[in-house]
């Protein structure tokens, strides 16, 4: 909606409600789409004293300062919230990640965190704005004169489309004409076409139909029997699979015509959807559950041992073994690149941990791997931190190779599991280094 939205950060509190860092002033800047828009000053003597006297009031008075009230238009926009550098001089600080636990949950000593930004509104709404998401629900709209039956009808077209994306199938005339209650009953509390479809679109949204995918058994089918999916069940699984999102309408629309089964159908449409940029889910959801990359944000190497590990590298990791996985599937390269691929992706944080010279920049870009141990899945610092101690390496632990057997082989240590790229099959014993 077009109105006003209040901003509000806040600061991470210790245990007892203290403030780190108010030793020294800092300048805190709200950026709206790019421009700014506040910036606040605090720290420095008289905060750093009230923050011992009374931590909690002192908090809530000094973050009255970061709050902000102003006029925004419907639609994306883009919020940051930052502290400014106090140097512009070459740091060299390590970008650490926001961690509860602490060694002292009350010392004051440290930096100030940002713990999170609320946005509340909108307040003195000035009306209905235009934004992506309402051009996407309300695809069509009555006259500003329309009746009751125009409204109505206006209603039925707006739910329809709605609920055949959200339920992933079209809806039965009982569905729609349950939505057309909820509308009628949001039209006469709220008092506009709008609110109508607001209550409307809160069942939508609870509904078990859209929360949960029903595969339902067909009628005369024995409890061990095999049957075929239907083309709309089939259509959920493909988009969820590699999208990790609904079907779109071209899937859908080849599901309900009964297409979607054919084989060239369906080898076309996993073609296109590969294609899509939505494909990328694969990397971040199906690879982060098989490869468990999502374990790296609790990664906590011993500081000691490995005191250059920040956030950046943790995130640059991730994103490594994402990016290879991603490039393997969709570019349809042989699975077997999951191996022994010669290749990687790589930014500059990632490339000074590797010791990869003449890689700049946040950007990542292929690069050739040089180090036969580097190669592949098993070479990548994702998986073998993941499979690791804190302190230590473990060949335990680490399900990974780090040295051939011959040439064409891998074995794992302990096990006489093994692949091969020749023709001769591969031989693992227990004796083989790993």
């Amino acid at each position: 909606m077009d109105g006003e939205y209040v901003i509000q950060p806040r600061l991470y509190r210790e245990t007892v409600n203290i403030i780190r860092g108010l030793e020294v002033a800092h300048e805190l800047e709200i950026t709206f789409d790019g421009a700014r828009v506040h910036l606040a000053r605090f720290g420095g003597a008289d905060d750093e004293k009230a923050n011992y006297l009374n931590p909690t009031a002192a908090g809530d008075d000094l973050e009255t300062r970061f709050r902000l009230r102003i006029p925004v238009k419907a639609g994306p926009h883009s919020l940051g919230v930052a502290f400014l550098k106090k140097s512009s001089a070459p740091t060299v600080e390590l970008l650490q990640p926001f961690l509860r636990e602490r060694i002292d949950p009350i010392t004051p000593v440290g930096i100030p965190e940002v713990d999170k930004v609320t946005i509340e509104g909108p307040f003195n709404v000035t009306g209905a704005g235009d934004s992506p998401s309402r051009r996407r629900i309300f695809s069509c709209r009555p006259a500003a004169n329309a009746g009751a039956a125009d409204e109505t009808a206006c209603a039925k077209t707006v739910l329809s489309a709605t609920a055949r994306r959200a339920y992933r199938r079209p809806p039965t005339a009982a569905e729609i004409e349950r939505l057309l209650t909820f509308y009628r009953d949001g039209r006469r509390t709220g008092g506009s076409f709008d609110a109508g479809i607001e209550n409307a679109l809160a069942f939508v949204l609870v509904s078990p139909q859209f929360l949960y995918r029903f595969e339902r058994d067909p009628e005369l089918v024995p409890s061990d029997g095999v049957y075929r999916l239907t083309d709309l069940e089939l259509a959920s699984r493909l988009s969820f699979f590699v999208w990790s999102s609904i079907p779109d309408d071209q899937l859908l629309n080849l599901a309900v015509a009964g297409k979607l089964r054919n084989p060239g159908v369906l080898d076309q449409q996993v073609k296109r959807m590969l294609a899509d940029e939505r494909a990328r889910a694969l990397g971040a959801n199906f690879a982060g559950q098989w490869l468990y990359l999502r374990n790296l944000k609790s990664l906590r190497p011993d500081e000691d041992v490995f005191p250059d590990f920040d956030d950046n590298l943790r995130q640059a990791l991730q994103r490594e073994t994402e990016m290879l996985f991603e490039h393997i599937v969709l570019e349809d390269k042989s699975v077997l690149d999951l191996l022994d691929a010669d290749y990687t992706f790589l930014n500059e944080r990632l490339a000074r941990h590797y010791g990869v010279p003449n890689v700049y920049g946040n950007q990542y870009r292929r690069v050739a791997v040089r180090d036969d141990y580097r190669r592949g899945l098993l070479g990548q610092a994702s998986i073998l931190a993941l499979n690791s101690y804190g302190n230590r390496t473990s060949p335990v632990t680490r399900s990974t190779c780090r040295r051939r057997a011959r040439p064409g082989c891998w074995c794992w240590a302990g096990r006489t599991v093994c692949w091969s790229s020749t023709a001769a099959p591969c031989r693992c014993t227990a004796g083989t280094p790993s």
